[in-house]
């Protein structure tokens, strides 16, 4: 059978690196790994069904922006989780189940495309709907 591992695409601004290297430094490579080995159980945690991760940019070597699929709408529809590297993964789904299951959101969300969920500035969540979707 197929293996069950997740494997993404890198989409990156960094700059080009040596062939035989990594894409990051060994210390972001090694959050890297264990966020994607996470996040799955973490999607579930929160309560988002039906979505997956195939994608991630990199802006720099610290913020990793997660491409989530949505499979459950029709099209699928794609959104960033916006996370910085040097919070825990432990702190990532404790913000993001506590904003994904807060009623204003549930709310404002329900026919609204979201584009991104930034989890980088501490309390304060940022999150945005794309313009024109009904």
């Amino acid at each position: 059978g197929l293996s069950r591992n997740l494997l993404f695409v890198i989409e990156s601004e960094l700059p080009p690196r040596a062939i035989g290297t990594r894409p990051l430094p060994a210390p972001a490579f090694a959050r890297l790994r264990d966020a994607v080995a996470a996040l799955p159980a973490i999607l579930d945690y929160v309560g988002i069904k039906g979505a997956e991760i195939r994608r991630l940019q990199l802006p720099d070597d610290k913020d990793f922006f997660f491409i989530v699929t949505d499979k459950k709408s029709a099209p699928p529809a794609d959104w960033q989780l916006r996370w910085e590297s040097g919070d825990s993964l432990e702190t990532m789904a404790a913000r993001l189940k506590a904003f994904w299951s807060a009623e204003e959101f549930s709310a404002e969300r329900k026919g609204q495309k979201l584009e991104y969920v930034d989890l980088r500035f501490g309390k304060k969540i940022f999150y945005r709907f794309a313009a024109g979707f009904d």
